[in-house]
């Protein structure tokens, strides 16, 4: 006579199983969180550096106390090489513009490249950024406005760092630069939205993230959720 295992004796396994992958995964979460040590932050003359940057430097550092911030001050060829070719650079996150910042062809270049080698690049909210994005990626993203509070994407969120944010995002001042969620290219995706305009998204680009985020951090007030959105940004 044949045994065959009940089903009781097969779920422990499964259980098990299930509880491993989900340590697994936490581990790496964690690990991730952990590799991040620098972030390189841009003040040139295009930023509103008297205040906002200095400020962004503050909510980019708010509970992680051992992250390094560098601020490098131009986007000419050799000290944005320089930056983007550092050991050490895996986050590179772009304040936002008060004006267009001349980064030349080549400049071009070596981001699309920093990026398809593995590594981040975080474009905070300005038009201006957009059309940096499209200049440098080959984007074609169009600016869109829409009044908040704008609503988290659940489908696109899943298995990113946006996953346990929270479920919106208020509008603190009247400057929040969105994009037409139909100019997203192929590989990008809206993490928060509303009536098609997206203020927060992604874009796989070979093996490494480009991420925009629509807040211009003019406002110092109920911006914690927007905070948390930095954090997973940089992570990303």
């Amino acid at each position: 006579m044949t045994f065959m295992p009940s089903d009781s004796s097969v779920q422990p396994t499964t259980a098990v199983a299930l509880v491993q992958s989900s340590q697994h995964t936490q581990s790496l979460a964690l690990f991730k969180h952990a590799a991040i040590e620098d972030v390189y932050v841009y003040a040139g003359k295009e930023e509103h550096t008297r205040h906002l940057v200095p400020f962004i430097c503050r909510l980019i550092k708010r509970h992680r106390f051992r992250l390094n911030i560098h601020q490098f001050f131009s986007v000419d060829d050799a000290p944005l090489r320089s930056v983007l070719w550092s050991h050490d650079s895996r986050v590179v996150i772009f304040p936002p513009f008060e004006s267009y910042p001349q980064i030349s062809s080549k400049g071009f270049t070596d981001m699309r490249a920093y990026v398809a080698a593995g590594n981040n690049l975080v474009f905070m909210g300005s038009y201006i950024a957009l059309q940096v994005m499209n200049d440098a990626f080959g984007f074609s993203l169009r600016d869109d406005y829409k009044e908040g509070p704008y609503y988290r994407n659940d489908r696109n969120v899943r298995g990113t760092e946006f996953e346990y944010l929270p479920s919106r995002l208020n509008e603190p001042s009247p400057r929040v630069y969105g994009a037409m969620a139909k100019s997203l290219p192929p590989g990008g995706f809206s993490l928060y939205d509303s009536l098609g305009s997206v203020v927060v998204f992604y874009v796989r680009y070979d093996l490494g993230t480009i991420v925009y985020i629509g807040y211009q951090f003019d406002n110092p007030y109920q911006i914690d959720s927007w905070v948390r959105v930095i954090h997973a940004a940089m992570a990303m």
